[in-house]
């Protein structure tokens, strides 16, 4: 589950303004597979299961009549129309195509990487050994004056600095798009 108000990848719907009888009501059987549904203060929230990432929906109000989408201005427009292009997709049958907050291949390893590094950190391994676990095992051969010189040893303080960074939020500016 993903706070709308933090994640672009959520859309919200809300009932239709007077004067847009011309939108039909709103069919949920057009959502296809619902993965998690859940009633949440004034929203419906819904999970819509997909193949190529799961879709956020949350909805105010009864869903039996015409909705509106609702696309906060904010430091995310972009991926939230993206989002909403997804949910138009899906409730014309189409392939609904890539989630606005997939990160590309790099990306993702990347993040991987830096979970890595906070379970080390963690775990309290020390920096030397996360070093030759995660970049080149050669470090553990190096003497004193040439692991303080090594790009490796700079490099791994870099990756911890980014990693403590996401975790002590930083994380949100990925839910965001950023």
């Amino acid at each position: 589950m993903a706070r709308p108000d933090l994640s672009p990848a959520s859309v919200v719907l809300v009932p239709a303004l007077p004067g847009m009888e011309a939108v039909s009501a709103f069919d949920m059987r057009t959502l296809g597979a619902v993965r998690a549904r859940m009633k949440i203060g004034g929203f419906l929230h819904l999970i819509l299961a997909d193949n190529s990432g799961d879709d956020y929906l949350w909805i105010w109000g009864s869903p039996d009549q015409p909705m509106a989408m609702m696309l906060p201005i904010g430091s995310d427009p972009f991926a939230r129309l993206v989002s909403a292009e997804r949910l138009c997709r899906r409730l014309n049958g189409m392939a609904s195509g890539p989630p606005a907050l997939r990160p590309p291949p790099f990306r993702r390893e990347r993040l991987l990487t830096l979970l890595q590094v906070l379970d080390g950190h963690h775990a309290g391994a020390s920096r030397r050994e996360m070093a030759a676990t995660l970049i080149d095992d050669d470090v553990r051969d190096f003497n004193a004056a040439d692991w303080v010189e090594s790009r490796e040893r700079k490099r791994i303080s870099r990756w911890i600095k980014e990693a403590v960074e996401l975790r002590d939020g930083g994380y949100i500016r990925l839910l965001r798009g950023g």
